[in-house]
């Protein structure tokens, strides 16, 4: 959805995601780059290639990076899962921003969104480990904010529940055992005022609109994205 909305808008769009969900989901009209998230150097190289494709320009980065935990007290939760979740979420996002300042400094008007979640200000029982990189995340992009304006902005967005593949673990992970994407939206959006769970155009918009230069005097903040169901 967030491809097909910036291709709207006229933007060129590079892709960068994980082998698998590359292959899952093929498409013509954007270019798709297979990632390995933890090799810093692949990385640096990735993005040398994107701009040299681009007239030596990189002018936004949108980190939509994100799977949780299998649902656990901070106490029973295996070292491996925290890890790992804490490697996906937060340090593939910070390897990914250090490749790609370089490029964004030198457009002079660059601009990065990090999609972090609303467990980064209000935990839920269970899931310690997302909540905790997503926090990490909010904390990345204010350093961000403070170290590379005026010349890179940074925001973050913090959707609440979203009618998408996440609901079930993600679309490059195995879904998760238990009530369907659908169950699962009808529970949460009953605790909603709005009366529903997001839609991807309902947090989509938001990023695209910090990118763009209508938010050009907006820096560190933390967009909320959430119907209602959690005010800040």
């Amino acid at each position: 959805m967030l491809v097909d909305r910036a291709l709207a808008c006229g933007l060129e769009v590079t892709v960068l995601d994980i082998a698998a969900s590359v292959a899952a989901h093929p498409r013509d009209d954007a270019r798709l780059i297979p990632v390995d998230f933890d090799d810093e150097a692949a990385m640096g190289a990735t993005f040398a290639e994107i701009a040299g494709g681009q007239g030596g320009r990189i002018d936004a980065l949108v980190s939509l990076i994100g799977f949780t935990n299998d649902p656990a007290p901070v106490g029973e939760v295996p070292l491996g899962q925290w890890d790992a979740v804490q490697q996906g979420n937060l340090r593939a996002v910070f390897v990914a921003c250090r490749a790609a300042l370089p490029w964004l400094e030198a457009s002079g008007a660059g601009s990065i969104v990090l999609v972090s979640s609303g467990q980064g200000v209000r935990p839920v029982p269970g899931f310690a480990p997302y909540g905790v990189a997503k926090a990490g995340l909010i904390a990345l992009g204010r350093s961000l904010a403070l170290e590379h304006a005026p010349v890179v902005r940074t925001n973050m967005v913090a959707p609440g529940a979203v009618r998408t593949a996440f609901l079930a673990g993600g679309t490059g992970r195995e879904a998760r055992a238990g009530a369907s994407i659908e169950d699962k939206a009808s529970r949460y959006g009953a605790a909603i005022p709005m009366g529903r769970i997001a839609e991807p155009l309902d947090v989509v918009d938001p990023v695209l609109f910090l990118l763009g230069p209508g938010a050009r005097f907006i820096n560190g903040e933390t967009l909320h994205v959430n119907g209602g169901g959690l005010m800040t």
